[in-house]
């Protein structure tokens, strides 16, 4: 059950890097915001936090060093 849940904890932080670096913030704000409903808006925003995050970083970080 635990060799379960660290590969589930794996899965889900690879696939928020991976949307991380596929997708720019105008991409995610088009699949996770627009079109859906408010259930979907807030399901997916909760599920994708950490990929928003980093791409807060990663705006700062390049507006700090162009």
């Amino acid at each position: 059950m635990n060799l379960f849940l660290i590969v589930l904890v794996c899965a889900y932080i690879a696939l928020n890097f991976a949307v991380a670096e596929v997708y720019t913030a105008q991409d995610m704000k088009e699949r996770f915001i627009i079109g859906q409903n408010i259930v979907g808006v807030f399901l997916t925003n909760i599920f994708y936090l950490p990929a928003w995050i980093l791409k807060l970083i990663e705006y700062l970080y390049r507006r700090n060093n162009p």
